[in-house]
């Protein structure tokens, strides 16, 4: 079967097009064989047996554009186990793809695996999958539950460009060289309970509404720039370092932590609730953050930049002495930090509000 080529997209060159043409529909799109005019949907069953007999553990092989239904899927991951009974691809393309029921659920990946533009359209199960090189699913049209739960990133993770119709599961998976869902929605809810990114996580521009983090771990700088929350559940969660949230749109949310951070950047958000705010970190930054119905700032050792921020209701920044329990401890604060934050009351909380004064909008209104 043909390795997958860097450029593998949606579009094909003629030559390496499927030949198998109907009267309604036209041309296949499908990447044909190798040795064959046709791509693996169009095959006769003895040609497609002989191409299977080519494949085994850690196989490569190109399904761009091809439509792959439940019988055929089942047929190309029996031809790539290994010794233990476990589906294995090396480099593996299905870009542009039409698969109907996708389980990969526990399929290793040891080359680079491409799903950009493949359609999932009776659901898709990717649970325990493990990639070892860049897994790429840029622009994949997801319709019925996606289901990623423990699933290992070990290098770049893209899920950019992604509307996913129904709910998206990503509870206790594993990013460790970085995770991309830039622009990415999940307007049917979705799980990244107990995910652990170890490396840079994006979300710019990314539209939640019912999204549950709880507990979840960034490690490097995590941005949220420009996302809209509606009505998540944004608590436990432990950032060791930047937690940016700025320009994010918060039209439902009533409550945001508890959660650790090095840094939290609220700089431009917009929150149209009353608002909780439950965070322990060395800095907070609300530079223009809006908040058009009050906050409550409950913090632990941070301190505070409040900017040009705009309340419109009455509102108040507290230090909290009790701990916001969590599983480690805040970066760069108090060395005695132990489960929570710190099992003493030392909120240690500052207050910058530079631009004007503290309790009055720029109209000069009191709150």
């Amino acid at each position: 079967m043909a390795a997958t080529s860097r450029d593998d997209q949606s579009s094909s060159p003629s030559n390496k097009t499927c030949a198998f043409k109907e009267q309604d529909s036209g041309s296949c799109p499908g990447r044909k064989a190798d040795g064959f005019d046709r791509c693996l949907a169009h095959l006769e069953p003895a040609q497609l047996e002989q191409v299977l007999e080519h494949l085994g553990p850690g196989a490569e092989l190109d399904a761009s554009r091809t439509s792959i239904d439940d019988r055929l899927l089942t047929q190309i991951l029996r031809a790539v186990r290994d010794n233990a009974g476990r589906p294995v691809f090396g480099r593996a393309s299905f870009a542009g793809a039409h698969i109907a029921i996708a389980n990969f659920a526990d399929v290793q990946f040891t080359g680079h695996a491409n799903f950009r533009s493949a359609q999932f359209t009776e659901g898709a199960d990717f649970t325990s999958t493990q990639f070892t090189l860049a897994a790429i699913f840029d622009r994949a049209e997801f319709t019925g539950h996606a289901d990623f739960t423990n699933a290992q990133f070990a290098s770049k993770a893209s899920f950019r460009n992604i509307q996913f119709t129904g709910h998206a599961n990503f509870r206790s998976a594993q990013f460790t060289e970085g995770a991309d869902f830039e622009s990415t929605q999940f307007p049917r809810g979705a799980s990244f309970e107990e995910a652990q990114f170890t490396g840079s996580a994006s979300f710019l521009g990314a539209q939640f509404t019912g999204v549950l983090f709880g507990h979840a771990q960034f490690t490097k700088r995590a941005f949220f720039a420009r996302a809209q929350f509606t009505d998540c559940t944004i608590a436990g969660i432990e950032f060791n370092d930047t937690a940016s949230f700025r320009f994010a749109q918060f039209p439902e949310q009533a409550r945001l932590g508890p959660l650790t951070a090095h840094r939290l950047e609220l700089d431009y958000a917009v929150f149209e609730r009353q608002l909780v705010i439950e965070a322990a970190a060395a800095s907070v930054s609300c530079r223009s953050t809006t908040w058009k119905a009050g906050v409550t700032l409950r913090l632990r050792y941070a301190e505070v930049d409040l900017e040009r921020a705009a309340l419109t209701q009455p509102s108040s920044v507290t230090g909290s002495d009790e701990p916001f329990r969590a599983r480690t401890s805040i970066p760069g604060a108090c060395s005695t930090s132990t489960r929570g934050l710190c099992s003493r009351s030392c909120p240690s909380l500052r207050t910058r509000a530079r631009g004007y004064p503290w309790g009055e909008n720029p109209q000069g209104e009191r709150r």
